[in-house]
């Protein structure tokens, strides 16, 4: 590349200048566990920010520098997980107004679990967990949360690092859920064949658990499952945090409901 550049002989950083000027992204690694990542919002190609997101779903890091360039020249953080990281990097890029080739796939909004109808299975659940007063009773507790989902759900472990951990699921899900489900027990939720709909999931967890209350949302995305054809889902998403003996959520159970009314792309 520098050759064709012709800046085989130029005196200036050359990967910094590709990172700055030709939309690429620049990782480094340290040791098993730490890298930095170098980054400029409002130049880097979709392709690299893909690449980026796709390596971080296989990295167990547990220090992330993360390098953004905006107006004002390198700003630096420093981040204990990947969740953290991603959560900086997609901040970076919002703040640029970039297009959809970044955060158009996904789209979301809060809603009010109140203004559900007594009937509707989402609200049902929630008025469950609220007679359970959030406490995690096991699974007899779990089988009656699927009775009143008709199996549309899947239940989340609380790792450290936070981690979400596919523990359990309803066969009621879509066909193209399911089949990624009956493997990933075990795996993280962002190890899923689509890897920003995966990192969205995960920071919609993450903000749930640190509020420690139920979180409804309506959900517009777009979403690449194995082997399938790329296709856009609509649906409601209930959140419910779970402890089981201590302050903070142990598990997450997440809940959804098919709308084919919500519509979030025509403000985009």
């Amino acid at each position: 590349m520098r050759s064709e550049l012709q800046c085989l002989g130029a005196g200036f950083d050359f990967v910094e200048y590709t990172i700055r000027n030709l939309g690429f992204v620049g990782i480094g690694k340290r040791g098993s566990s730490a890298a930095t990542i170098k980054l400029r919002p409002q130049t880097v190609a979709p392709i690299a920010f893909a690449r980026l997101i796709h390596w971080l779903s296989e990295e167990r890091l547990a220090r992330t520098l993360v390098s953004v360039y905006t107006g004002d020249g390198w700003q630096h953080s420093l981040h204990g997980t990947t969740l953290s990281a991603y959560r900086a990097i997609t901040a970076a890029i919002r703040a640029t107004n970039r297009d959809g080739n970044f955060d158009h796939d996904v789209l979301s909004r809060p809603a009010a679990i109140s203004l559900l109808p007594q009937d509707n299975p989402l609200r049902q659940a929630f008025e469950y967990w609220r007679s359970l007063g959030g406490e995690w009773k096991g699974s007899a507790k779990l089988s009656e949360l699927g009775k009143i989902l008709s199996n549309r759900y899947v239940l989340f472990e609380l790792r450290a690092g936070g981690e979400f951990i596919v523990r359990e699921f309803g066969e009621g899900l879509p066909e193209c859920a399911v089949e990624w489900l009956r493997w990933a027990i075990g795996q993280r939720v962002q190890d899923q064949p689509d890897k920003r709909y995966g990192w969205s999931c995960a920071l919609a967890y993450e903000a749930s658990v640190q509020s420690g209350t139920p979180a409804l949302q309506d959900v517009d995305a777009y979403v690449q499952w194995w082997k399938r054809e790329r296709q856009r889902r609509r649906y409601k998403r209930l959140l419910l945090p779970f402890s089981e003996g201590t302050s903070l959520p142990t598990y997450l159970l997440s809940a959804s409901v098919e709308d084919p009314s919500i519509d979030l792309r025509s403000a985009v």
